[in-house]
């Protein structure tokens, strides 16, 4: 389900997703400075789901259109955007965080003690892939020049599912 899930978030949205799930990945083997969990979730049979996916689009595409999706979506679009600001959508460093107060309201008011909770049980298993997700990821979304807010979407889940820990262990211990 994982990697029909990235195929077909690769074919409506382009490579956020993939991009997301890769700095994850590279930060868990980092951190726990193990890879071998990465053959249980078997990275060339998902290479091969994602293309089967994506491929027939690609295969019924004109030269022209073909050409197109490489000018324009990938060099422009997408390279583009991380290059240098677009569509009067730049913004300085730290803009997503701010963002993440207002577009995360009413959770933002948990903000704050998630931040400590954080500061205080890093190291424990339990937070360390969703640590792996929001942090690296964010970083590098806060140093692309284009700040659009839903760039930042896919992360809110992670925060969402720390956030959710932290009050049920303030409710329940």
């Amino acid at each position: 389900l994982l990697w029909i899930g990235i195929g077909f978030f690769f074919f409506f949205k382009g490579p956020v997703l993939p991009f997301i799930v890769i700095i994850t990945l590279l930060s868990l083997t980092l951190v726990n400075r193990d890879y071998s969990w990465l053959k249980k979730t078997y990275p060339i049979f998902g290479l091969l789901v994602i293309i089967f996916i994506n491929a027939p689009w690609l295969f019924f595409m004109s030269d022209t259109q073909m050409n197109s999706l490489i000018a324009e979506g990938i060099k422009h679009d997408f390279l583009g955007k991380i290059i240098q600001s677009q569509e009067n959508h730049g913004a300085f460093f730290g803009a997503h965080f701010i963002s993440l107060w207002v577009l995360f309201f009413p959770m933002s008011f948990f903000l704050f003690p998630l931040f400590l909770n954080i500061k205080e049980n890093y190291k424990n298993k339990k937070y360390t892939f969703l640590l792996a997700w929001l942090i690296p990821s964010f970083v590098i979304l806060e140093f692309i020049p284009t700040k659009l807010p839903h760039y930042t979407l896919p992360l809110y889940l992670a925060l969402s599912i720390l956030m959710a820990h932290l009050i049920y262990e303030k409710k329940y211990n």
